[in-house]
């Protein structure tokens, strides 16, 4: 004689189903946040890698760094100390650190009655190789931040 209320199921079903819908659409909606905020961090490191690469290219082609340069390259790595390991940071620290030393070097070799004229032309020349292998020293760097799987 107890007949099963069907309105009274059909509303806990449809409540059920309801909270699972919405469930699944919040666990999404946490998924996609997640994504899109390991894409903003993927560009802004690859952005910190491609002013690193400019910078040896430029160094590459000119063999010096004018201030404009190292400004602009220490503007576009100014966050590498919150985005990349201290490893990283390391290197683009002795990457404008010795884009300095070549700058001053450049200026005092300029003296030719400078006795350690010769000393100077060799680390000016010693630094300018040291940037040509910096190409693949950052790659291996930067690779574990870089990486999309």
């Amino acid at each position: 004689m107890n007949d099963p209320n069907w309105a009274d199921i059909l509303t806990a079903i449809s409540t059920l189903g309801i909270g699972l819908l919405g469930a699944y659409f919040a666990w999404r909606q946490f998924v996609l946040s997640e994504l899109q905020w390991k894409h903003q961090l993927y560009d802004r490191r690859m952005a910190i890698y491609v002013a690193a690469g400019q910078t040896i290219g430029h160094m590459f082609r000119h063999g010096t760094l004018p201030d404009s340069e190292l400004i602009d390259f220490l503007q576009k790595t100014r966050e590498s100390d919150f985005l990349l390991n201290s490893a990283v940071t390391a290197q683009l620290d002795e990457m404008y650190n010795k884009a300095i030393r070549l700058q001053q070097l450049d200026a005092e070799k300029q003296d030719k009655d400078d006795p350690d004229r010769g000393k100077k032309i060799q680390e000016a020349v010693d630094i300018k190789i040291w940037y040509i292998g910096q190409g693949k020293v950052l790659k291996e760097l930067f690779s574990p931040f870089l990486k999309l799987s």
